[in-house]
């Protein structure tokens, strides 16, 4: 009996080990923000930007002073991927999943689409600040403001 369960125990292990395999690599994405900042971060699509920049597995989200940064395409955010945050000063940024509700944190916020002139812009939302910063923002208008 015991022989039997070791045994079904050590196959189960080996199927799992080989699972990993099909799944594809998850990538990391980098978010620098403006040393300092707080707000809403908006990845907004835009046909004529540019793409997010992908050196070796890791897509690196540069957020301007206005927390409003276009992509050709917003993919790699809507993928499952690693989040990682700093200042472009070099200081760690904690995730808001890490972080205490009063300290200023890189917070996930809602997908969304934009329209304008008939077309339909999806963009990704982010937070930088604290937990009450960000329940006022979602309580007010958070659409991003695009001209």
């Amino acid at each position: 009996m015991i022989a039997r369960l070791l045994l079904i125990a050590g196959l189960v292990a080996l199927a799992g080990c080989g699972r990993g395999g099909s799944d594809p690599p998850i990538a990391t994405v980098e978010f620098i923000v403006p040393t300092g900042f707080t707000g809403p971060v908006w990845v907004l699509t835009d046909p004529s930007a540019p793409d997010i920049p992908n050196s070796n597995g890791t897509y690196r989200v540069n957020v301007p002073k206005g927390g409003l940064l276009r992509a050709k395409s917003i993919q790699p955010l809507q993928e499952r991927h690693k989040p990682k945050a700093s200042y472009d000063d070099g200081t760690p940024l904690p995730l808001g999943d890490e972080a205490d509700l009063g300290q200023v944190a890189f917070r996930d916020g809602n997908p969304g689409i934009l329209e304008r002139g008939g077309l339909d812009f999806p963009y990704a939302l982010y937070f930088v600040g604290t937990d009450e910063q960000f329940a006022k923002f979602l309580a007010g208008d958070s659409k991003p403001k695009v001209k």
